[in-house]
């Protein structure tokens, strides 16, 4: 019996729109340029691709990763016109770096990523506004985050260890309008002290498509 041909990764896509697609458990390889290229907004869930590929997308402005085992976001290289970020669940990553240089971020999300240590500086995104970090046990440096010039709302979610440095951070960050801390699997004596010192009006979790659309900026 012959083996299955196996499916390219146009042929699993799941086309949400003529410029969104999703892509599952798949790989893509330098052929799937030619579709690949109108893309605005793409998600990878555990999807295997060579360095490069991603910033060969012009029109790239809103990227999610789900998955894999990669140590760092080298993929992500070059994608200069990213406005929208969000790495969740990449087992093993430890090197953030890359996202320091993308500087038309506007709205970045880190979640559960537990053998991340520090964040790297976010001092070139100078467009930032909101950050949402999430299940960050491992993190031991927060501060790079608060090189970021216009950071204006940071929401918390499950646990994100900050140190007592961190906190005085935070709390002396001026441009900082809004923050809210889910602290689901966080004791009380953690979060909510930190709360109370910052005494701002909480940011609302929110899909990024609204949260957008609420401040009058295109949508990714």
């Amino acid at each position: 019996m012959g083996t299955r041909q196996r499916r390219s990764a146009q042929e699993t896509a799941q086309f949400r729109s003529p410029t969104a697609v999703y892509l599952d458990h798949s790989g893509l390889e330098e052929s799937d340029l030619a579709w690949l290229g109108p893309l605005q907004r793409l998600t990878l869930w555990s999807v295997r691709l060579p360095p490069g590929l991603l910033a060969q997308l012009p029109r790239l402005s809103w990227l999610d990763i789900r998955g894999g085992s990669g140590t760092s976001l080298s993929i992500v290289e070059g994608c200069t016109h990213l406005r929208y970020l969000s790495i969740n669940q990449v087992r093993g990553l430890q090197d953030l770096s890359t996202v320091g240089s993308m500087d038309n971020l506007i709205y970045v999300a880190v979640y559960g990523q537990p053998q991340l240590t520090r964040m790297p500086s976010f001092a070139r995104l100078r467009q930032l506004r909101r950050a949402d970090l999430g299940s960050l046990k491992g993190l031991r440096d927060i501060s790079g985050l608060f090189a970021a010039p216009a950071l204006e709302e940071l929401v918390l979610m499950k646990m994100v260890r900050l140190s007592a440095a961190d906190i005085d951070l935070l709390a002396g960050y001026k441009p900082l309008r809004r923050f809210t801390w889910f602290g689901e699997d966080v004791p009380d004596r953690v979060w909510v002290p930190v709360r109370d010192r910052l005494a701002l009006p909480p940011a609302k979790l929110e899909f990024p498509e609204e949260w957008f659309r609420a401040r009058g900026l295109p949508v990714p």
